[in-house]
């Protein structure tokens, strides 16, 4: 081999190891751009913006794009999922949304978008299960106990939440019909408010998430009755579910999902949703959810469109038979 060859043979095996480290990975090749735009429809700081930044963060490094999360927070999350709705199909734009994009079309007299035929599903992101809480001056232990007490009082029963329509409000007027009995809710300005006044005694019951109760639950300033999922929390798991005790069936979560705008190409979604598939199967990304109270989901595609349809129809029941006014 010549001097000249073999310098040939070193720039071209330099440059094969250069395109190993630095080139293109599959999803780069194939989608249409290279910046993605994951709108949440809620204020920055809160959990839903935490986990979208988490999304966009690692789903940008798995497609090799650059990924931003974008707040577009307002009227109940519509505002957003508007914009994505009308956004270009072609990927850049994504909505990361939570439980409101299911119950908004049973709470609300008009939406300018379609829930189902205006979006793409990619995919159950996490889930959170919440408990049913009770101030301990409240004579139960268990959640039998407590609806026996609401039986044998009606209308003395109360329970607190962020506001009328929310996914805890819903989880209690889901209660009350499939236990039969009553107990009326009080509407907060935000959760944090709703545990203070169980917390002083001036609502009997409420519904949060563990992480932003478990501490009162440890020092009885509180007393957890049940789990509104189907199955216990990894960190508390002497609380039963509420299917547990006695209501076979009931299951409410607090869901994060990720949206594309109607007509993505299959090639584009698919290679979303791999990418997603992958963030999410990752350990390390499990055991960050898991530290929040979050459940990784596992729905994708047409599974999760399916759950879709389901949890709007579930919903649309529950406000019809609570008669919940539409805003």
């Amino acid at each position: 081999m010549t001097i000249r060859s073999i310098h040939a043979f070193s720039v071209a095996l330099i440059a094969s190891f250069a395109g190993l480290i630095a080139g293109p990975t599959r999803a780069e090749s194939s989608l249409p751009f290279n910046e993605m735009v994951i709108v949440s429809p809620y204020d920055a700081g809160g959990a839903a913006d935490m986990i979208a930044r988490k999304v966009a963060d690692e789903l940008g490094k798995n497609l090799g794009v650059t990924a931003i999360v974008e707040n577009r927070p307002g009227a109940g999350t519509i505002i957003g999922s508007n914009h994505v709705a009308q956004a270009k199909p072609d990927g850049s734009v994504l909505l990361l949304t939570a439980t409101n994009h299911v119950i908004n079309p049973a709470t609300r007299k008009s939406l300018p978008y379609d829930t189902i035929a205006d979006f793409t599903p990619i995919g159950l992101v996490v889930s959170a299960a919440n408990v049913l809480f009770i101030n301990p001056s409240i004579p139960a232990n268990t959640l039998q106990e407590f609806i026996a007490l609401a039986k044998e009082k009606p209308g003395t029963l109360t329970f607190a939440t962020n506001s009328v329509g929310s996914g805890n409000h819903l989880s209690g007027e889901l209660l009350k019909s499939m236990a039969g009995f009553d107990m009326t809710h009080v509407s907060y300005g935000g959760g944090a408010q709703g545990v203070a006044a169980v917390l002083g005694n001036h609502v009997s019951a409420g519904f949060a998430s563990l992480p932003n109760v478990q501490s009162y639950f440890q020092d009885g300033q509180l007393k957890a009755l049940a789990v509104t999922g189907s199955e216990r929390l990894e960190a508390a798991p002497e609380i039963p579910t509420v299917a547990e005790s006695g209501l076979d069936g009931y299951e409410t979560l607090s869901i994060f999902v990720l949206l594309g705008p109607a007509g993505m190409s299959e090639e584009t979604e698919k290679t979303i949703e791999n990418a997603l598939k992958e963030v999410m199967s990752n350990d390390e990304i499990k055991q960050f959810f898991s530290s929040q109270g979050l459940v990784v989901g596992d729905l994708y595609g047409a599974e999760f469109a399916q759950y879709i349809e389901a949890e709007i129809k579930k919903w649309s029941s529950v406000v019809e038979n609570a008669g919940i006014e539409k805003q």
